[in-house]
């Protein structure tokens, strides 16, 4: 199965990348979930930063964990006010509409260690029933 990791991401221009590299430092522990494309809706407040490094960080800790995992994503605008974060993840989704499951993670949360067995054990329940639509986990499994 392909599971699409739906991440959008904010700019904000403070704390941002603080929090994105520790998102990315902990996907160490979900490294042995296969088949995960990262779906990145990047959101840019700032045109003046450099959007290229600063994914090439997450993409550098995504390769490096596992090498059945893949990124892709698009820079935004900001998205009009109210701010619908049911349309967001949606763009993300629609990076690679062909996958299997989707699981939406936030820049600001972190995996901590035993995800990833934790997430095998998710995906096999819907390996084993394609009647099952969704499973709500806590972040920190």
């Amino acid at each position: 199965m392909k599971i699409g990791v739906v991440l959008p991401t904010y700019n904000d221009g403070k704390s941002w990348y603080k929090m994105l590299t520790r998102f990315s430092e902990s996907l160490v522990h979900i490294a042995q979930v296969d088949n995960l494309k990262f779906l990145v809706n990047y959101q840019n407040v700032d045109p003046t930063s450099y959007d290229d490094i600063i994914m090439s960080t997450l993409e550098d800790f995504i390769y490096a964990m596992n090498p059945t995992w893949e990124l892709e994503y698009r820079v935004s605008d900001t998205y009009p006010k109210p701010i619908s974060m049911v349309k967001i993840r949606n763009d993300c989704m629609m990076l690679d509409p062909d996958c299997d499951l989707y699981l939406f993670v936030d820049d600001d949360m972190k995996f901590n260690s035993g995800a990833g067995s934790c997430y095998n054990e998710i995906i096999k329940f819907f390996e084993d029933d394609p009647d099952l639509g969704m499973v709500m986990s806590a972040g920190y499994l």
